[in-house]
């Protein structure tokens, strides 16, 4: 695990080398919180659990056009 490292430099480091081991990471760390704002504003389960899979095949999808000198979670 990587947890000593910023979620920018974990952005960085997948969006540059396509490391397996970051993306787990960033994945591991907005999983929970992406998931529990969803529910709420969803209150629905499954619904919920649809939409956090979507936001992350989105983040794959356009993780190339993340910018390194930004912030990544408002991102």
């Amino acid at each position: 695990m990587i947890h000593a490292t910023s979620d920018e430099a974990l952005a960085g480091q997948y969006q540059q080398t396509s490391d397996r081991d970051a993306l787990v990471e960033l994945v591991n760390r907005y999983q929970q919180p992406i998931f529990n704002y969803l529910l709420r504003v969803l209150g629905d389960f499954h619904r919920a659990e649809e939409a956090a899979q979507e936001t992350f095949v989105r983040m794959l999808r356009f993780m190339p056009g993340w910018k390194p000198e930004l912030p990544f979670r408002p991102w």
